[in-house]
């Protein structure tokens, strides 16, 4: 093996280990490779299989043949059919589903390598592809029954494709029709993406906008865009005929008022967080005409929460205390970019922590470290993950740097504006969980700054794949 290739082997080599230790520690148990959004997508895929189609499951105490009529409209249907398709497969159905992100995970960190390397060089490849072979979230969420890591693939996948069919230097060799099938395929993973996880639904705007700029015909972009937003048109179609609703996900919009809101509420009235979301939706019932019960339940969640409503007294309570809602917006600002993995890390690990979790108390800092006190090697991992990803987005605001001084405005506009259309609506839930969609885009351009610290990582002038544009 030569010199420039084992430490490619060797970061590989970590991601398999990383991502395939847990295996053996968890066991495979349900209580350690599942969350509360897993057991609702497990409930859905179950629904599928019975075939009731893409339907709530029912609340107790409520008549059953009426409420698997109510269609999801919350969550997309991407990583309900994949838990379905796994359960026709022989032996255990968590085996396959999590055997298939850690796979994943694996394809991520060698598309992270290939696309930074073609961009900007091996070194900068190198440490982009470390950087996603050592991410806590990405360890942790290949080993839960999440749709994270899939969609990030996807993601990944269509961004290299999308490299492919774009470069300017293969133009005159590569016949018109394959750049339009390659483009055809870049679109379908980015619609795949979206159906495994609704952030990803505007991220063909920045890639269409690059494909012209790198001088992409517009049928061949056109062909893109339209298979990008196959599954998004489709969906909200049929969510507009079973409800009359035309919308991708009601997931903003209830988040909005009983995540971001019912933080505002918490702040602008000094009550707890449980209260401040009881204080919201109870808003949202009134404006409904509908009640709900003292402490609210998951059928009260779904009987209230119309998009609409919740959309109202969202922002109805964002607009009523301003100096809340600039506080929280910061706080979410923050929790997005630099959180880390702790209570579903020592899960995966079969250590689950015991206590309040940080969603449960205020976000004043009294409060945080008053709950992290009694965790201390939970705080440690949450510093030192927070610690890593400063530099991390030190990196990234270098490796922007390096591409505005050379000019090369068209990926710059691609990777900047793709992380801007996934990261800024997630605020209104603020978790850290929800970088891992765009990770690959971030750690891209933390990568080419790390290799712009070392000038024989990256060429002051654009690479050679690029020097015909």
């Amino acid at each position: 093996m030569s010199a420039s290739r084992w430490p490619l082997a060797a970061i590989f080599a970590l991601a398999v280990v990383l991502r395939g230790l847990p295996f053996w520690l968890h066991q495979w148990t349900p209580e350690h490779v599942t969350i509360v959004d897993s057991t609702r997508y497990l409930e859905l895929a179950e629904r599928l299989l019975a075939g009731y189609g893409f339907s709530l499951p029912h609340a107790s105490g409520a008549d059953v043949s009426e409420l698997f009529d109510v269609p999801e409209v919350f969550r997309t249907p991407g990583y309900p059919l994949v838990l379905a398709a796994a359960s026709w497969l022989p032996g255990s159905q968590l085996v396959w589903v999590l055997g298939l992100q850690v796979v994943a995970g694996i394809l991520l960190v060698a598309l992270g390598y290939w696309l930074v390397a073609s961009w900007a060089g091996h070194r900068a490849g190198l440490a982009a592809a470390l950087l996603l072979a050592l991410d806590p979230a990405h360890v942790v969420y290949a080993n839960l029954l999440m749709a994270d890591i899939l969609a990030a693939a996807a993601v990944g996948c269509g961004l290299a494709t999308i490299e492919l069919a774009s470069r300017r230097k293969d133009a005159e060799s590569r016949p018109e029709h394959r750049r339009t099938l390659l483009l055809l395929a870049a679109g379908a993973c980015l619609t795949v993406a979206t159906a495994l996880r609704p952030v990803a639904a505007l991220l063909w705007l920045p890639a269409a906008v690059f494909l012209k700029w790198r001088g992409v015909g517009l049928r061949a972009v056109a062909v893109f865009a339209a298979a990008a937003l196959l599954f998004p048109l489709a969906w909200s179609a049929r969510n507009a005929q079973r409800t009359e609703e035309w919308t991708l996900s009601t997931a903003f919009d209830v988040n909005l008022a009983l995540v971001a809101a019912a933080k505002v509420e918490a702040r602008h009235t000094g009550v707890t967080r449980a209260a401040g979301e009881r204080a919201v939706l109870q808003r949202v019932a009134e404006l409904q005409g509908v009640s709900v019960s003292e402490s609210p339940g998951t059928a009260d969640f779904h009987r209230v929460c119309f998009h609409h409503a919740c959309r109202e007294v969202g922002l109805e309570t964002l607009r009523r205390a301003p100096r809340a809602t600039a506080a929280e917006v910061f706080a979410s600002a923050v929790e997005l970019m630099f959180a880390g993995e702790r209570r579903y890390l020592y899960q995966v690990l079969g250590r689950p922590l015991t206590g309040p979790g940080l969603g449960d108390v205020n976000r004043q800092l009294s409060d945080v470290v008053g709950t992290l006190s009694g965790q201390l090697s939970g705080a440690f991992a949450l510093v030192v993950q927070a610690i890593v990803m400063a530099g991390v987005w030190v990196l990234a605001a270098l490796g922007a740097r390096v591409l505005w001084r050379q000019r090369r405005f068209d990926l710059l506009f691609l990777l900047v504006t793709s992380v801007f259309v996934v990261l800024a609506p997630s605020l209104v839930v603020a978790s850290g969980r929800l970088r891992i969609p765009i990770s690959l885009v971030i750690y891209a351009l933390a990568g080419i700054g790390a290799a712009r610290l070392w000038p024989s990582g990256i060429s002051p002038e654009p690479s050679a794949l690029h020097k015909n544009e």
